[in-house]
């Protein structure tokens, strides 16, 4: 298949020894988003900064820091901060970090996105749906909706944000339409837009590396127990408290560290 054809045809999703294929009507201008080079341009938004990949916005620095401020000041330990519909965003020139702290520093982006494959499927790759942006996995390796921006914010913590969709950072999220019959909440990995300036630490992932160090489990920095992880039969990334084994193991391609 030539790339232009991407723009027509969805790539067959083989799952386990089942076969779906799907067609979809792509824009035009796929391939040549998939090969654009950034070219730096800066811009903010509502507080939100951000680097430009040809016309679309990576943020490289986000200044809401989690904290409240409806009925007390921001806490001192989190720098300079200003009260903004009772909510603790960073002072221009300072951007929030996991720990709810600002710093005089944008974030550290990977010039190129990276993959995420599965170790227990190693033909499967985190997928981010266009539909329901909800992430899941698919043989599909060659397009945007599989590929990611990595923030580095030290200690092992990053965020990650959809090149397809490249306002939206990847998050783990307790969700009542995608529960039960009985409307129980389900937690679910999805996208999360950044326009409204969402909290840094809700936006953070963890990694922790397996014991032979040849893949990574992924983790919330809010609750770093709860693994993300593939259920038989399912597409969709689910989380699984304690060790998720190989189903729950991440490789990242090109690798994170060197």
């Amino acid at each position: 298949m030539m790339p232009s054809d991407l723009c027509e045809y969805q790539r067959s999703i083989s799952w386990r020894g089942l076969l779906t294929c799907a067609f979809f009507a792509r824009c035009a201008a796929l391939h040549s988003f998939l090969q654009a080079e950034p070219d730096h341009n800066d811009t903010a938004v509502n507080g939100t900064q951000l680097l430009r990949y040809s016309s679309e916005p990576l943020p490289i620095c986000l200044s809401n820091t989690g904290g409240t401020c409806a009925m007390y000041n921001c806490e001192a330990r989190r720098g300079p901060t200003e009260c903004n519909g009772g909510e603790c965003l960073c002072k221009n020139g300072y951007c929030a970090s996991s720990d709810g702290v600002c710093y005089p520093k944008p974030y550290k982006i990977d010039s190129k996105p990276v993959r995420i494959r599965n170790v227990k499927w190693p033909d499967m790759y985190m997928y981010v749906s266009s539909y329901s942006h909800i992430v899941q996995v698919s043989s599909d390796k060659s397009t945007a909706q599989s590929e990611f921006f990595v923030t580095h914010l030290g200690s092992g913590e990053l965020m990650l944000t959809s090149k397809m969709f490249t306002d939206s950072m990847v998050i783990g999220h307790w969700d009542h339409t995608e529960g039960d019959n009985n409307n129980n909440l389900r937690y679910i990995v999805r996208t999360q837009s950044v326009a409204r300036n969402p909290p840094v630490p809700k936006l953070t992932l963890k990694l922790k590396a397996t014991s032979d160090g040849s893949s990574f489990k992924i983790s919330t920095h809010r609750e770093p127990g709860r693994f993300w992880y593939l259920q038989h039969f399912s597409w969709y990334v689910h989380t699984y408290w304690g060790n998720p084994g190989p189903q729950g193991h991440w490789v990242f391609e090109p690798p994170l560290f060197k």
